[in-house]
């Protein structure tokens, strides 16, 4: 059997982590799959991996970047220079370790998901006959082509996630690029009975994800109905500035924070909410938003999300334009007071999401390797 290796930052949570763990999955009754991993920050991975799959970590100590920016807050700068330098180091070790690890790299090909990874994998995976694919989840800002198509010189493949910015790389990377949708497994037991006045929201506790235009968002609703319940579900750097803001707020009753969660409890909070709610500003990615209508649920985005334009552009959810948090708020309130129109909405969710099922994603990434001269 042919073998890939794939090559990450971490198993903990996050969009591309989610996504490794279903290419892993969807991938291994025809390849045996090696995962090298750069920091072990669980004792286990936090999205599914099969007993299939060998993972490797490269470091077992990572560095506390939750620490370090405690301290630098605290202004205890002793300590907070002492912590910063252990993470150098810590990144340097596991620079290090990573070269040793692809050097001996014997896998017909390696599937890279960040760029630096990718300029070392061009550089020292010297085996003859290796393929390296490399899968690129962010929005093609220029820099961001060059750096791309600077670290991917050796490089078969890169493949990302539409055909909009397939067509953006073309000029650059010629047949190079390859396109492939994002995907989920669609085969779930329940959806949602939208029967209730929650709303759900998962992501990392990032600025970039929106949150605090959100729980403005939750302001307005709340005063009309106090009936209203927003659960967030993540971790992050925000987390603190956050719940605070809640606290300022007043929203305690209505906003939960629940942290981080696995996959079987986040599915409980997808089957007993009535609306997901995006107020990510930019992202390309969007596993989140085709999970929440994978159970069934009207889904609400901002149209700066790339991801949320290209689903939601054809009526298949809510897009509001230009961050229009009061129009937000308007449309949202209506949605949660109007079974019919919930039901509508969940339909057409339910009809969008086939479009990303892991059966299509499989057969594309199956013909794409073939093409490669693997698999055959």
């Amino acid at each position: 059997m042919k073998k890939i290796t794939i090559i990450n930052d971490h198993l903990a949570v996050g969009g591309i982590e989610q996504y490794i763990s279903s290419l892993s999955s969807m991938l291994e009754e025809n390849y045996d799959i090696d995962i090298l991993v750069g920091y072990r920050f669980n004792d286990i991975p936090s999205y599914h991996i099969s007993a299939k799959n060998n993972i490797i970590y490269l470091v077992e100590r990572p560095y506390n970047q939750d620490l370090i920016d405690r301290l630098r807050r605290r202004k205890k700068y002793f300590k907070y220079i002492e912590a910063l330098l252990w993470k150098l180091n810590v990144k340097w070790i596991k620079m290090r370790n990573e070269i040793r690890a692809i050097k001996r790299i014997d896998s017909d090909y390696i599937i890279t998901t960040r760029i630096f990874d990718a300029f070392l994998v061009s550089l020292f995976a010297k085996k003859r006959g290796i393929k390296k694919i490399a899968i690129d989840f962010y929005y093609p800002t220029k820099m961001h082509e060059i750096l791309l198509n600077w670290a991917t010189f050796a490089y078969s493949k890169v493949i990302v996630l539409n055909e909009e910015v397939k067509n953006i790389y073309r000029n650059r990377f010629k047949n190079k690029v390859f396109a492939i949708n994002n995907f989920i497994n669609t085969d779930v037991e329940y959806i949602s009975d939208l029967n209730n006045k929650n709303i759900l929201s998962v992501g990392k506790l990032s600025k970039n994800k929106g949150f605090y235009d959100l729980l403005k968002i939750m302001d307005i609703l709340v005063k009309k109905d106090d009936e209203i319940k927003l659960f967030i579900i993540g971790d992050g750097k925000e987390s603190r500035s956050l719940r605070n803001k809640v606290r300022e707020m007043h929203l305690e009753k209505n906003v939960i924070f629940t942290g981080f969660l696995n996959q079987f409890e986040i599915e409980d909070y997808m089957l007993n909410s009535s609306v997901y709610a995006m107020c990510t500003k930019n992202e390309n990615y969007g596993i989140n938003l085709l999970e929440a209508m994978n159970y069934g649920l009207p889904v609400f985005a901002f149209d700066s999300a790339q991801s949320a334009q290209k689903l939601l552009k054809d009526g298949s959810g809510i897009l509001v334009a230009n961050r229009d948090i009061y129009e937000y708020a308007d449309r949202l309130y209506r949605m949660l007071h109007n079974k019919k129109m919930r039901d509508f909405y969940s339909d057409r969710s339910l009809e969008k999401v086939q479009n990303y099922s892991i059966t299509k994603a499989k057969y594309a990434w199956i013909n794409m390797l073939e093409e490669l001269g693997l698999g055959r």
